[in-house]
């Protein structure tokens, strides 16, 4: 249900990777930030720094940590994580 991020997806010919809000949860002791907006939208406190540790961990098989915390503008939300 997100247009832009399948457009960008294709334009970029990248698999787009999307992970559901129990797993995201899974997560949620490692957030620099629990939202309750996000929680009433999605079912967890928090989607980017979730989603971008939950890609991380499933690319590598291994731990994952948070190398740019959640970064907000009207438009956007994003977060960075890496393996190892």
């Amino acid at each position: 249900d997100e247009p832009g991020l399948l457009a960008l997806a294709q334009r970029l010919n990248l698999p787009l990777q999307c992970f559901s809000a129990e797993r995201l949860a899974d997560y949620e002791h490692r957030l620099s930030h629990l939202s309750t907006l996000a929680f009433a939208h999605t079912g967890c406190y928090g989607v980017a720094e979730s989603a971008a540790l939950a890609l991380a961990e499933h690319l590598s098989n291994g731990p994952a940590r948070l190398l740019i915390t959640r970064q907000k503008s009207a438009q956007a939300t994003l977060a960075l994580a890496c393996a190892g």
